[in-house]
């Protein structure tokens, strides 16, 4: 059996990782391999590079989970990056004009 993904966790807007310590505990518990990435909220681009550093330290399987906002940040962190399996999203409304976050 593979071993399994790392699983990536972007916290929304007025959060911060601390927000999935039940979540990384009981992954930890399991063997799975989980990041919880601390936004810096200084801007859009910050909060993407702030994901893409982390995924730098993670496996070649990547599940990155993006929460509000973090939905947002993951659908523009993930570009380009192969390690990166499958987006899921929660509590996330699609924004059609997402370029507009970054300006």
């Amino acid at each position: 059996m593979a071993d399994p993904a790392t699983v990536a966790l972007v916290h929304g807007a007025w959060h911060g990782a601390w927000c999935w310590d039940k979540v990384v505990a009981q992954l930890a518990d399991a063997h799975v391999p989980v990041i919880a990435v601390d936004l810096p909220f200084t801007s859009f681009h910050d909060d993407v590079n702030a994901v893409r550093k982390a995924l730098d330290t993670a496996s070649d399987r990547v599940v990155l989970c993006g929460h509000s906002y973090g939905g947002a940040v993951i659908s523009e962190a993930d570009a380009g990056v192969d390690s990166v399996r499958h987006l899921v999203y929660l509590d996330y409304c699609v924004l059609l004009h997402l370029h507009h976050l970054g300006e």
